[in-house]
This record gives structure tokens, sequence and C-alpha cells, in this order.
């Protein structure tokens, strides 16, 4: 290397770390990012972010915000080669989408994925909304937010419902096989903070919220 090539490489070097404290202090009052471990040429995304930061993760979202790395109003994952991806992390989203828009995705999804590569989806849980509906004298005001979305912003109405096998069946036609309860608590090390591991308190105790399945992408043609 030569001497110029090496001072340029130091200021480059120095500049990186410039611009990282910078960084650092613009968003010191932030919560701390979550760190997970992936493979660098299988990258992991993290479709709909939203306010979740998962570091080592490709965070994606409509909304920008100092940690999405790909602003887009799509879900289509335009930005990745076909079958590239390594997992897809999608956590209640899908339910803000006609149950047609939703099939779309995760066929668009399926068709990113590595063959063997992993979707983790996140939705409201159906059977959980009754039971808790049930459990709370059939008072519509105890799920109708969770049911039909908080409707604070453009994006947050929601436009389906899933059960385990209403899901399970999805995936299914769209490209996933070997679809099974997930733990957040374990696959990410940690509460990340977002819905996946909500619950409902009511009289008798809480009942989670979320139905989190993951499947595996096939190796047939989607």
């Amino acid at each position: 290397m030569s001497t110029f090539d090496s001072a340029r490489a130091i200021a480059n070097n120095l500049l990186r770390r410039l611009r990282w404290q910078s960084t650092a202090v613009r968003h010191g009052s932030e919560p701390p990012p979550i760190f997970v471990t992936h493979t660098p040429h299988r990258p992991k995304v993290h479709l709909g972010a939203g306010d979740i930061n998962l570091q080592g993760w490709i965070n994606v979202d409509a909304r920008p915000m100092s940690h999405i790395h790909i602003r887009t109003e799509s879900l289509a994952l335009n930005e990745f080669s076909d079958g590239h991806v390594g997992a897809v992390y999608i956590c209640h989203v899908l339910e803000h989408l006609s149950f047609a828009e939703a099939s779309s995705v995760l066929t668009a999804i399926a068709r990113k994925l590595a063959v063997g590569g992993e979707i983790l989806v996140s939705v409201p849980d159906f059977d959980a909304l009754i039971e808790h509906y049930e459990a709370c004298g059939r008072d519509l005001d105890a799920i109708k937010l969770a049911l039909m979305g908080g409707q604070g912003y453009e994006y947050n109405f929601h436009k389906s419902v899933y059960n385990r096998s209403s899901l399970e069946a999805t995936l299914r036609a769209c490209g996933f096989t070997d679809a099974r309860p997930w733990d957040p608590l374990e696959e990410f090390g940690r509460d990340v903070g977002d819905w996946s591991t909500a619950r409902f308190k009511g009289r008798s105790g809480t009942i989670p919220l979320s139905l989190n399945l993951k499947a595996t992408r096939s190796g047939g043609a989607v």
C-alpha cells in the first residue's frame, strides 16, 4: 500500500468514526437497538418495522425514522433479489391488508427468500380476541382496537383476521411449509417491545394477543 493509500484509509476510518459519534449524539435519547446476529450473505429483513429497531436486520417501513434503512410503501421487497433473503420478520402487518393483498405479499416474500429461508409472522389472534371478548362480558370496547386497529394514522386500520388454522393455510398456499409457533423471547433473546408479546389483561389473568407462526420457504416454484 502506498503512502497516499495509507493516508486515505486513515482519513476514511476517522470520517467513519466521526459520523458514528455524530449519529450517537443525535439519537442518544432513543432506546438502544436490539442486537441480533445474522449471516451477512443472507440478509434478514424486518418488514413493517415501525418504531422497533432490530439491529442486524434491515428495517423496512413506510414512515421515515432514523433506524429505517429502506423507506417504501411497498411490502414486495423489490429492493432484494429473488432467492437471496435469509429471513423475514413481519409483525402485526398482515391484518392491515385485505386477504388478497396479504396473500400477494406472502407470495412475494416467499419468492425473495432462499429455499429453506424462514418467515416469522405475528398477527392478532382472532381466537384470543373472542376469548377475551367473552371474558369481558362481551364488551366490544375490550377488543375493538386490537380487532380493527388503532386508527390513529393512515396505515393503522385492519382489513383481515386470522386464527392459527387460517394463517397456516394461507402460508401453505403462498409457498411455505412447516408452520409452527415461535417465541419472541427465544428468537430475539429479549422482548423487543412490539406486538408479538402483547397480552390482554382480564379478570382471571392475561391472554396472549398475538399469534406467532414461523414457516419455511418450500423448494417449489412460487
